[in-house]
């Protein structure tokens, strides 16, 4: 029961991910198509793994994750 709740918690975490993401003003998150592909959770609920792609930009990800980063206290 676990695993399933935390499947669920995964899902709506992506979805909430993604909308605030599409809110985000950093030119290096509009250089092209950023989605976010899953959501790992632990099962204590501490530590969330979000696993991205950007399609548009070569080498564009290792910029999105930069600005991911600095925006972690946003997101």
């Amino acid at each position: 029961m676990a695993n399933k709740n935390q499947g669920r918690l995964a899902e709506d975490m992506k979805r909430e991910l993604i909308a605030v993401i599409s809110t985000m003003k950093d030119p290096r998150l509009s250089q092209g198509l950023l989605t976010v592909m899953r959501v790992e959770v632990t099962p204590d609920l501490d530590v969330a793994k979000v696993h991205i792609s950007m399609m548009g930009k070569q080498g564009g990800t290792a910029e999105a994750v930069q600005a991911l980063n600095k925006a972690a206290g946003f997101v």
